[in-house]
């Protein structure tokens, strides 16, 4: 029994030895003048803290919570910028066209709702999970050198003659020549090299990789006629010498605002050929869409049909792409409907101007968003998604 009172002491001599050294530990930790309860203070108070602390974390998850619950039912939405390069609007191209490009800029910015293109699947006809945020950008084409006089020289060096057709004016119907353009090689070339030059010369291989443009060109017929092979056919000759190629320099659309041509000035400015374009040997088309990332569109070629004929559905119509030489006619055999001046005539005058303005440029900003949604967010096939993806293991 001793021995068993002897062991029961030393485990509560030990038990004192480590209190009295834990005491003196806190004693040690604290200022001199804390006491036991100003201890316990401290710990309440950080307790409060740190639980203030834990319900704004608290409402700050369930506000994401509820934020991610709403937003995982929409589409992921991607920024996608359009450069778009306008040639030829200046007055230094075909008809002598000035456009209003502010007034483009401005329904470029509203093309499309929101600016924001959410595709399809073809597969399930459902809208994809991904959008597209369109950003569309106007290059200064004053970077550009020469630009008419080098693409006109790249077009004409390029055509061939494939025929000619049977064209509709407004004094009857004539044989005019029909000319193909390849656009590989020289043309697209041409095109690239402005494109790099609009970006200020500077990484033309990032350009080429990471930017989506469209091309929007209006060469001069009549600058171009003189540098093609002549018709083979006799009255296309005689047609041809009437030609006031002297013309093509003039300010033709200052003349249309006065009243001082009719639509025999009109016709003029096409310059008796249609031309058209084709890649690689097929095709033929008023565009084309290159080896780089963007598409070129010329409002002086055509007018071009194609698509399939079975059904009109996907068909390009000549109505569908922006052309002046359709709008201004029309429009001046309008006037010519009230050639007497005077208030009424003067007035009609200005209506025309404003009224073809407002046309074409809408017609153009129809153009580009119409490429945009095809070709730069375009619907989506998931096989195509699924083969880029790897096969499945």
């Amino acid at each position: 029994m001793a021995f068993t009172r002897s062991n029961s002491v030393y485990p509560l001599l030990l038990i004192g030895l480590l209190l009295h050294s834990s005491c003196c530990d806190i004693a040690e930790g604290l200022s001199g003048s804390a006491s036991k309860s100003d201890k316990r203070q401290l710990k309440r108070s950080a307790a409060k803290r740190w639980e203030s602390i834990n319900e704004v974390v608290r409402d700050e998850i369930k506000s994401a919570t509820k934020h991610f619950l709403e937003e995982r039912s929409r589409a992921l939405i991607l920024p996608i910028e359009v450069d778009v390069l306008l040639l030829g609007f200046d007055g230094d191209g075909g008809y002598g066209y000035q456009l209003e490009r502010q007034a483009l800029e401005e329904l470029l910015g509203s093309a499309t709702e929101d600016n924001t293109i959410c595709p399809t699947v073809w597969e399930t006809g459902e809208p994809a999970a991904v959008c597209f945020s369109v950003n569309y950008l106007t290059l200064d084409n004053r970077l550009v050198d020469n630009a008419m006089s080098r693409l006109e020289a790249a077009l004409t060096g390029n055509m061939e003659w494939v025929g000619d057709r049977s064209q509709d004016w407004p004094d009857g119907s004539k044989e005019v020549q029909v000319f193909e353009v390849e656009a590989v090689g020289e043309v697209e070339a041409t095109v690239w090299d402005m494109l790099d030059e609009a970006y200020g010369g500077q990484q033309p291989e990032i350009n080429r990789d990471q930017h989506s443009q469209i091309v929007i060109i209006n060469p001069s017929k009549l600058r171009m006629r003189p540098a093609l092979p002549p018709p083979p056919h006799q009255h296309l000759q005689q047609q041809q010498q009437q030609l006031n190629f002297g013309a093509a320099n003039a300010n033709f659309i200052a003349e249309w605002k006065r009243g001082a041509v009719d639509s025999s000035h009109v016709v003029d400015q096409e310059a008796g050929f249609l031309y058209r374009y084709r890649y690689n040997g097929r095709g033929g088309s008023s565009a084309f869409v290159g080896q780089y990332n963007f598409i070129v569109i010329d409002i002086s070629a055509g007018p071009v049909s194609y698509g399939p004929l079975a059904s009109p559905s996907g068909a390009v119509a000549p109505t569908a792409m922006p052309r002046l030489m359709p709008l201004l006619l029309r429009m001046t055999q309008e006037l010519e409907q009230h050639p007497q001046p005077g208030t009424l005539r003067e007035h009609m005058l200005a209506e025309a101007a404003r009224g073809q303005s407002a046309v074409f440029t809408g017609q153009l900003a129809a153009a580009v968003a119409a490429a945009t949604r095809h070709l730069f967010a375009s619907d989506l096939l998931m096989s195509g998604a699924e083969a880029l993806a790897g096969p499945q293991t």
